[in-house]
């Protein structure tokens, strides 16, 4: 649960009555800033003029609405992304503002003079403008139940109404926000001949009560930001905020090491809309005084998008009933369902600025909801956004919700990078890796800051995780590779030497060889020395590492030594083949060794001297002795240059030649009747196609078949699925079969036809492995 505000008579602890203390303070400085405005100003004649009408008369006829009526059409609401038509939510007709317009000079003064008062009751610094939406006719019983205004422009941050003189009953429109209600009444004598006005944020909630008689006649306006001055947001008085500076001490010394303070604001925003300078109402107030206090008190202020969102049960408006024919229930509504039990929430900021309203790189901070300074209690209060997940299948029901409110963030100052990398350590590496290109990334400077906070942040995620990043996403997302990659740009040598000092070696297993290629260029390899020697003291535990440090190596013939070393130390390793998929794109599986592994090794064992270190070397690459090893992984890697200069060459060719000679010394012979190679059913047992298991009858009635000598076709008539599990069978052992789907009757009938594609698959490699032994040869 956040962190709210609790009665002075209940026990609380010292930082509760802190924040508080905060909260009473920051509300005091609300001024005259607020939700709503409203106000009138006399008849004129604006010039209202709507295609095929013409110019309307005021006060408003009921021949003119009649006809009005006539042209305009039911106006929709929208539900999430859906716009629907339902008179029980809305009733009223609408008239789009490209069919419209005000042509009176007085209207222009009217709607600028009106626009002032908006931004100074709303509290709204820089300039605003009104965008004409709709004209809006809301006839006897004519009503908009509660709804919030969508943002329906970038710079949108609210809605203004205006009353055309119209003689009606009813129809009053009640505005709501955190708590408070202000109900504006057009239809009142003393203001029926006035231009009337009320214009609201687009996150108020709002309703227009049924009109009981006559007609309610509204011109609708989107409100726009224009510009605004974000300079202006820091004018909070010495009387303001240096008596929120001592409070936001105390509060921020309170948080952990790392941890930021977070105080919440009143509003909500979106994405799209969020600023210093569109910041509304109060919230404008007290990030004004915040930002300045965190100044008198040694802080620093950021301000970011918070969103706290739920996940839980889906309770309510979902209608559980019986299934119909085709297998979904009927009366499904999850969005309008409730959340019961909760299952997970989180708190997350993003979207950050600093006192300039400049973007901000941090990322995404997840803090402790505890931690969260607010006055709002969420679950007391409906969701700015929600989505409900109806029946599917064995899942149950569930519902998410999302807040989003802005919230002013502080530490302590200078301790930013500490900040970033304690909450967000990927996004602070990938901000280091692009401050890395900076002319001066020297002392003192935004990278030196960011890479020595950063140091021990990396160490503490190793520490705490273990090998924390997959072989999926080490290359790119991991923050070590990413500090390693600047570390290269920017030759930090110092830098660099502190890393290799706070991590442990078996760490630096998760750089990739392209990057060992970049710190070897940037430090040379005797940088890494005591690094090396720690992993070849633990070779099986770093053999992906040992591996590609030398693959970079074999590329720098100034690095000799070290690249011996390790070719010694690795060429005695266990052979470890690469898995063996039970399946193959092709006839012919890949050899079972790790070619890579090989590719490297050979490299290096070309330089070998030791007789010890070829031995080894050579029992290494010849551990796969399999015929696919030779001819797809051994041979291809020699060439005619290579030969004759390494006693590991001329013994890795003696190999291939003997394997190639023994198998082409083997006779193929034709196949003597229409038996065909088939392995046993119940080889696939445990493996399943489309739910069925390999080993059924069809796959029996499938390898009868292919044992038959006399036997060249066969019909497998059966279901679909054991005629798919028969296919699937053939395809995945490359059985000598073409295979054709006979839909005369049902079931259908898969007919095969054997072939002897297998005996012309070995004859081609025969006369492959002729010519490789003949290159070979020539060696």
């Amino acid at each position: 649960m956040l962190r709210r505000v609790i009665p002075k008579d209940e026990c609380m602890a010292t930082q509760d009555v802190d924040s508080n203390i905060l909260l009473s303070a920051l509300n005091s400085l609300q001024g005259r800033a607020g939700f709503c405005s409203s106000g009138g100003t006399p008849f004129f004649f604006p010039g209202l003029t709507v295609d095929g009408l013409g110019e309307i008369a005021f006060p408003l006829s009921g021949q003119q609405a009649a006809a009005f009526s006539s042209l305009a059409e039911a106006a929709p609401y929208g539900k999430g992304t859906k716009t629907e038509y339902d008179e029980g939510v809305r009733k009223c007709w609408q008239i789009d503002a490209k069919n419209f317009r005000f042509g009176a000079k007085a209207w222009d003064d009217f709607l600028s003079a009106t626009l002032e008062k908006v931004r100074e009751d709303l509290g709204i610094t820089g300039r605003i403008s009104a965008q004409p939406y709709k004209l809006l006719l809301y006839g006897p019983g004519g009503h908009f139940k509660t709804h919030r205004d969508t943002e329906k422009l970038d710079a949108m941050f609210g809605t203004l109404i205006i009353a055309m003189p119209s003689r009606h009953e009813g129809g009053r429109l009640h505005i709501r926000h955190g708590g408070e209600e202000m109900t504006v009444d057009f239809s009142t004598e003393a203001h029926r001949h006035d231009f009337q006005h009320a214009a609201f944020f687009a996150d108020c909630e709002y309703e227009v009560v049924p009109v009981e008689s006559g007609f309610r006649f509204c011109a609708v306006f989107n409100l726009v930001l224009e510009e605004g001055d974000p300079a202006h947001l820091n004018q909070g008085t010495d009387e303001q905020s240096r008596p929120l500076a001592k409070l936001l001490e105390k509060a921020t010394a309170a948080s952990a090491p790392g941890v930021p303070t977070v105080i919440l604001l009143g509003h909500q925003y979106t994405e799209a809309n969020f600023s210093l300078c569109k910041l509304k109402g109060h919230d404008r107030q007290k990030a004004a005084a915040l930002f300045a206090a965190a100044g008198h008190a040694g802080l620093t202020a950021r301000l970011a998008l918070a969103t706290f969102h739920q996940t839980g049960e889906l309770e309510d408006g979902y209608d559980y009933g019986s299934r119909s024919r085709r297998g979904s229930r009927s009366h499904e509504n999850p969005d309008t369902g409730t959340m019961g039990e909760v299952y997970e929430e989180s708190f997350g900021l993003e979207n950050w600025r600093d006192a300039g309203d400049r973007k901000l790189p941090l990322g995404r901070f997840e803090v402790n909801l505890d931690g969260v300074i607010t006055a709002e209690d969420f679950s007391a209060t409906d969701p700015d956004e929600k989505q409900g997940e109806g029946y599917t299948g064995n899942a149950g029901c569930s519902i998410e919700y999302w807040y989003r409110r802005a919230a002013v963030v502080l530490w302590p100052e200078g301790s930013e990078e500490e900040i970033q990398c304690a909450q967000n350590l990927p996004k602070a590496c990938a901000s280091l890796l692009a401050r890395s290109s900076d002319k001066n990334p020297g002392d003192g400077t935004s990278f030196d800051k960011l890479a020595r906070a950063a140091i021990p942040a990396i160490a503490a995620d190793f520490d705490s995780s273990g090998y924390r990043y997959s072989h999926i996403d080490k290359e790119t997302t991991s923050p070590l590779c990413r500090m390693l990659r600047a570390l290269s740009c920017t030759k930090r040598r110092d830098l660099l030497d502190e890393l290799l000092r706070t991590l442990e070696a078996r760490a630096f297993g998760i750089a990739p060889q392209d990057l060992w290629k970049e710190l070897l260029e940037a430090f040379g390899a005797e940088a890494f020395a005591s690094t090396f020697g720690k992993m070849l003291a633990d070779a099986d535990g770093n053999r992906e590492a040992l591996f590609n440090i030398l693959a970079a190596l074999n590329t720098r013939e100034t690095e000799a030594s070290w690249c011996l070393r390790i070719a010694s130390k690795i060429s005695r390793l266990q052979h470890v083949p690469a898995p063996r998929w039970q399946s193959s794109a092709t006839r012919d599986p890949e050899p079972p060794g790790n070619i890579s592994e090989f590719r490297i090794l050979l490299a290096a064992a070309l330089c070998l001297t030791d007789r010890n270190d070829i031995a080894a070397a050579v029992a290494f690459l010849k551990s796969d002795s399999s015929l696919f090893a030779v001819r797809k992984l051994i041979a291809p890697l020699f060439t005619v240059k290579e030969s004759g200069k390494s006693e590991v060459v001329r013994e890795l060719l003696a190999f291939c030649k003997d394997t190639l000679a023994a198998e082409i010394a083997r006779p193929i012979i034709p196949y003597p009747d229409w038996r065909r190679p088939c392995p046993p059913p119940e080889e696939s047992r445990g493996n399943t196609y489309y739910g069925h298991r390999s080993n059924s009858e069809v796959l029996r009635e499938l390898a009868a078949f292919m044992a038959d000598p006399n036997a060249r076709e066969h019909p497998i008539r059966r279901r679909q699925d054991e005629r798919t599990e028969a296919q699937e069978f053939i395809k995945r052992h490359f059985l000598d079969l073409d295979c054709q789907t006979i839909e005369k009757s049902r079931p259908y009938t898969l007919h095969c036809i054997k072939n002897d594609r297998s005996h012309q698959h070995a004859l081609e490699w025969r006369r492959k492995d002729e010519e490789m032994l003949a290159r070979l040869g020539r060696m």
